[in-house]
């Protein structure tokens, strides 16, 4: 846990339980894990946990996403440079180069 954590739940007022993540970590993580692969490209998987802080320091570090879901898709849309969320499936489809893409159910 880092200290940053630690004062975050010293200091929270309890109104039930919560996730707590350290975006340093993330991103000291993604490092870690991209340079161990030099040679793979990283998918994050969206359905993970489809927060925008941490799409969006994982977009700007350079990750993939893997998303199953239109919802999904605009999420990882949305945390790429000069990308923005559409309500077209078309669109989104077409414009998420970086994005991993599956079969629509």
């Amino acid at each position: 846990m880092t200290a940053r954590i630690r004062e975050f739940l010293k200091n929270r007022h309890e109104d039930g339980p919560c996730l707590v993540l350290d975006l340093d970590v993330v991103r000291d993580n993604y490092a870690s894990f991209s340079r161990a692969l030099p040679d793979t490209r990283v998918f994050y998987a969206v359905k993970a946990n489809p927060a925008p802080e941490i799409l969006k320091v994982l977009a700007d570090l350079g990750s993939s996403f893997d998303v199953a879901s239109v919802s999904e898709t605009c999420a990882g849309i949305s945390a790429m440079p000069c990308r923005r969320p559409s309500s077209s499936r078309a669109a989104a489809w077409s414009a998420m180069p970086a994005l991993s893409r599956r079969k629509w159910c």
